[in-house]
C-alpha cells in the first residue's frame, strides 16, 4: 500500500484488499481458536465450563472467553503489534511441535496403502518446520521480553495440565500405548529424517 501510494487511488485499493484479507484471517482464527478451546475444555475438568455450547451448536462460551482474553492482552501489552508478537512466538512453537510430531508418527505407524502420500516427503514438513524456527527467532529478536513471557506461559501449562489430570482430566498418559516417552522422541525424529520408508510404504 505504501509503495503504491504514488498512484491515484492505488494505495487505498491495495489497503482495502489487505484489510479484507486480514478480516478473513481473523474470522478463520476466531472460529478455529474457539473450537480448540472447546475441545481442550471438554477433556479437562478445570475448564469444562468453557466446553458448554449454545443450543444452536456454536461454542459460545469459548468464543466469549477468546474475545475477553484478546481484549485483555491488547490492554496489557499496549498495542496490537505487541499482541501479535506475544502470540506469534507461542503459536509457531506449537506449529513446529506439530511438524515434528508428523515425522515421528510417520516413523512409528505404518502408512495405509490407500492413504494420501505427501509429495517429496519429508521435505515439505522440514521446510515448514524451518520457517517456524525462523519466525520464532524473529519474534524473540524483535521483542525478546514479550516473546519470553509467552514461553513462560507455555511452561506454566505443564503444572496446570498435571493439576487438571488430578481433578479428572480425561487424557490418559501413563500406560497409554500411543504415548511417546520424551527420551524416545529424538531417536524417532532421527530415524524419520533418515528417509527410510516404513513397512506400509515399501
Amino acid at each position: 500500500a505504501v509503495a503504491a501510494s504514488g498512484l491515484a487511488g492505488a494505495g487505498r485499493a491495495i489497503g482495502g484488499v489487505i484489510a479484507l484479507s486480514a478480516l478473513g484471517a481473523v474470522k478463520g482464527l476466531g472460529f478455529a481458536g474457539a473450537r480448540l478451546i472447546d475441545a481442550v475444555a471438554a477433556d479437562h475438568a478445570m475448564f469444562r465450563r468453557l466446553s458448554r455450547r449454545h443450543p444452536a451448536g456454536p461454542p459460545l462460551r469459548a468464543l466469549l472467553w477468546q474475545a475477553v482474553m484478546a481484549v485483555i492482552l491488547i490492554m496489557v501489552l499496549g498495542s496490537f503489534l505487541d499482541t501479535v508478537i506475544y502470540t506469534a512466538a507461542a503459536v509457531y512453537c506449537f506449529y513446529l511441535a506439530t511438524s515434528v510430531a508428523v515425522l515421528v508418527m510417520r516413523r512409528r505407524r505404518p502408512v495405509p496403502a490407500a492413504a494420501f502420500r505427501v509429495p517429496w516427503y519429508p521435505w515439505p514438513i522440514l521446510i515448514f518446520a524451518g520457517v517456524c524456527l525462523f519466525l520464532i527467532q524473529g519474534a524473540v529478536v524483535y521483542k525478546p521480553w514479550i516473546a519470553l513471557v509467552s514461553f513462560f506461559l507455555i511452561l506454566a501449562g505443564f503444572p496446570v495440565f498435571s493439576l487438571s489430570r488430578k481433578l479428572g482430566g480425561s487424557l490418559p498418559l501413563e500406560g497409554d500405548p500411543e504415548r511417546i516417552p520424551v527420551k524416545n522422541i529424538l531417536p524417532c525424529l532421527a530415524s524419520a529424517l533418515a528417509f527410510r520408508p516404513s513397512e506400509g510404504e515399501k
